[in-house]
């Protein structure tokens, strides 16, 4: 009986064994097939590594401690390439009917900003990131049929690059996490939640954590930039870093030179900045939101001059002129409008 015991036992570890050389085999050969379909659709994946947890249940494989670096080629609201470390502490994929029905479930997503390539960023401290994150995404996948999968296998990753590019996807997916970034020093969290409207699922900030940041900032948020940040979840934690920086840096420069024009040069500097980082379409989106029911009462004189300076940062972006020369070529451009009348404090 008890040398039965030990041969079951003997048997099981050996089973156990063979089953996760099988997946790891499996899934290496399937990682590296992804990284060539994921390159094809804008989206490179480097150092890729994992760990096999075997059956979840007897219809779920796992795997566990998954790490990637990700780099998204530029498009949608990236108008450069963005980088992220991405890490999963479990990953289950769970086939939940027949013939092909699947759902991929994941829990303890994190991703990391990558970025530090430039002034603004060596300037601005920790790069953000999401964690906490939470997933559940159902798939057909037709594994028999290979010209049907492969099909389905470009349509998942043109839908989650472009999940990542513009913060909505076709994909009936859900999605939780919580975003982490600093503002004046400050640590700030921001949950992210899935909603679907119109056959669309898209990631959003809740109003509530917003109005929380905007009583952080030296200057509110509108409406109108509650909105734009709402819906960018992924960008959020960016496009609030340039507009704290583009005042900070404007309001010092004038401190130290009075001939420096504060708000002309915080106006043009975050349209430059925004427009490097996101493309001249959605840095004009993100300005001109700044304009409509603006926290500070202004004068149309001085919308006036912020639509035109913001104009001239995008300008720049566009003829690609480095940010330290920024602030000498507003100085000695005639097209930069420095004051309105009267004259607008920063």
């Amino acid at each position: 009986m008890k040398s039965k015991i030990i041969l079951f036992f003997a048997a099981f570890l050996l089973g156990h064994a063979a089953l996760a050389w099988v997946q790891f085999r499996a899934t290496e050969y399937a990682s590296g097939y992804v990284r060539q379909e994921a390159a094809g659709h804008g989206v490179r994946l480097h150092d890729v590594s994992f760990r096999c947890g075997g059956f979840a249940a007897l219809n779920a494989l796992r795997w566990e401690n998954i790490r990637a670096n990700v780099e998204v080629q530029p498009g949608g609201s990236f108008a450069r390439e963005r980088s992220f470390a991405v890490t999963i502490r479990k990953l289950e994929l769970v086939w939940t009917a027949l013939p092909a029905s699947f759902e991929l479930r994941a829990r303890g997503i994190r991703m990391v900003s990558g970025i530090v390539t430039d002034t603004f960023e060596e300037k601005t401290g920790t790069a953000e990131r999401i964690d906490r994150g939470t997933l559940r995404l159902p798939l057909t996948y037709a594994f028999w049929n290979r010209r049907m999968a492969r099909r389905e296998e470009g349509v998942l990753f043109h839908e989650l690059r472009d999940l990542m590019r513009k913060g909505e996807t076709r994909l009936a997916l859900d999605f939780q996490a919580t975003a982490f970034f600093e503002i004046h020093g400050i640590p700030i969290e921001a949950g992210i939640l899935s909603g679907r409207q119109a056959g669309l699922t898209f990631l959003r900030i809740p109003n509530a954590d917003l109005l929380t940041i905007s009583a952080v900032l030296e200057e509110g948020l509108t409406g109108e930039e509650i909105r734009i940040l709402s819906r960018r979840p992924v960008l959020a934690p960016q496009l609030l870093k340039i507009r704290n920086y583009a005042r900070t840096t404007a309001y010092r420069a004038g401190k130290q030179n009075k001939a420096v024009p504060k708000d002309a040069y915080r106006h043009v500097l975050w349209s430059y900045l925004l427009t490097r980082e996101f493309g001249e379409a959605f840095a004009q989106e993100v300005t001109n939101a700044h304009e409509v029911d603006p926290v500070i009462a202004s004068t149309q004189a001085q919308h006036k001059m912020d639509f035109n300076n913001n104009a001239i940062g995008r300008r720049y972006a566009r003829l690609g002129y480095e940010e330290a020369t920024i602030l000498s070529r507003l100085l000695k451009d005639p097209a930069v409008i420095r004051y309105s009348t009267p004259q607008k404090s920063f």
